[in-house]
């Protein structure tokens, strides 16, 4: 059986160490108001939307602060004045005297303390940066489509002509050392021996191409082809 001593003197460090720690917490919390969290403002709500100005001054301010706090120094009446008086600095409850001023009863002065939920409100305003409205994200606009890169129109000139039909359509049997028919398409004179300048229904060129004979093998040439090569030979079939 232990020496009562030896008993006496272990109920003593229990004892002790129990003080210690109950000494330790005092000390953490020392010089913080009554009601004030020890390790900074946990948002209760659990939202992730941040409080604003509108909501704590229609549910707190105005009813319940207005009837002191409607003038200078302490004019609580709008957003600018009253973080303009100084008693909110945002993002950090402790160091704002709005708070910690209902935090420990001292206001409002001749009324009833605000609730725990009402402390905790202006607390989780001034938490989430004491903000007068939060702006909503609009989504990115849609990007503009694309315009519609449109085929370039075919004038009714040689030079047009000879580089988006003659050349890439007819050429290939109409060019070279022995071309078909005896017609060279691959030059201005070439081509005027198949046309009968400002009549082309007389021009063996657009009789081919209009019946669908030529390009041989190949496929038909647009009504706007036929157009632009009808339109320059009625024109005078200009080397332009």
């Amino acid at each position: 059986m232990a020496p009562k001593s030896y008993l006496a003197k272990a109920a003593l460090k229990v004892s002790g160490l129990i003080l210690l720690g109950a000494f330790c917490l005092v000390v953490e919390n020392c010089g913080k108001p009554p009601g004030l969290p020890a390790s900074g403002v946990v948002n209760a709500t659990g939202s992730p939307s941040a409080m604003t100005f509108g909501q704590v001054s229609a549910q707190i301010i105005r009813p319940k602060c207005l009837k002191c706090h409607s003038y200078a120094p302490y004019d609580f009446s709008s957003y600018d004045s009253m973080m303009a008086a100084g008693v909110v600095t945002a993002g950090d409850p402790q160091d704002s005297m709005l708070y910690t001023e209902v935090a420990t009863a001292d206001m409002p002065k001749g009324g009833p303390p605000l609730s725990p939920d009402e402390v905790q409100m202006i607390s989780q305003w001034i938490t989430d940066g004491a903000k007068e409205s939060v702006v909503e994200e609009q989504p990115s606009p849609s990007p503009s489509p694309s315009p519609t890169t449109q085929a370039p129109s075919l004038e009714p000139t040689y030079t047009a002509l000879s580089t988006q039909i003659f050349l890439p359509k007819c050429v290939v049997c109409h060019g070279g050392a022995d071309p078909a028919g005896g017609y060279d398409f691959s030059t201005y004179d070439g081509v005027s021996h198949a046309i009968t300048a400002g009549n082309a229904s007389k021009s063996k060129l657009y009789k081919a191409v209009s019946s669908g004979k030529m390009p041989m093998d190949g496929t038909p040439l647009s009504a706007d082809e036929l157009s632009a090569i009808q339109t320059w030979i009625t024109n005078g079939a200009q080397n332009n």
